[in-house]
């Protein structure tokens, strides 16, 4: 079993943001959970961090963990959008399975976290349950399985 220090409890859309309160939190915690072992991240990543981040920026973000004795061990790539101050409800779930981008951003998160990842470990992408349940019927079963 593992636990991570999930970074979703910080708002954060933009790469920067991102790891700006990567910087700035997880040294500390690390410092009182885990210092003398690697620690475990939980990061999340919007559509639109992920976006930004190049595969050269993900190799940089890399070593700085390397650097801080830390690593990515699960990417939570459930929320694509906006997910601090705003409701929630069946917005979190777009684009849902249904959706190309839901695919193209799961598909990018695995790169990434294929590149954060210590060697021989596996990890782990939380994503959308398939949809809201209100919006998904019998007939979007065939495009949701060829996106899975």
């Amino acid at each position: 079993m593992m636990l991570t220090y999930c970074t979703n409890i910080h708002p954060a859309e933009s790469w920067d943001d991102v790891f700006a309160n990567v910087r700035r939190y997880v040294p500390e915690v690390k410092k009182t959970v885990s210092p003398d072992a690697p620690f475990p991240i939980g990061l999340r990543l919007s559509g639109l961090a992920a976006s930004e981040l190049s595969m050269e920026g993900a190799a940089s973000f890399h070593e700085w963990c390397r650097e801080n004795d830390c690593y990515v061990a699960t990417v939570n790539g459930f929320p694509y959008g906006t997910f601090h101050h705003v409701p929630v409800k069946e917005a979190v779930y777009l684009p849902d399975w249904r959706h190309p981008e839901r695919l193209r951003y799961t598909k990018l998160l695995a790169q990434y976290l294929a590149l954060w990842l210590p060697h021989g470990m596996r990890g782990s992408i939380s994503t959308v349950p398939v949809g809201f349940k209100d919006c998904i019927g019998p007939d979007d079963a065939a495009i949701v399985r060829h996106h899975l």
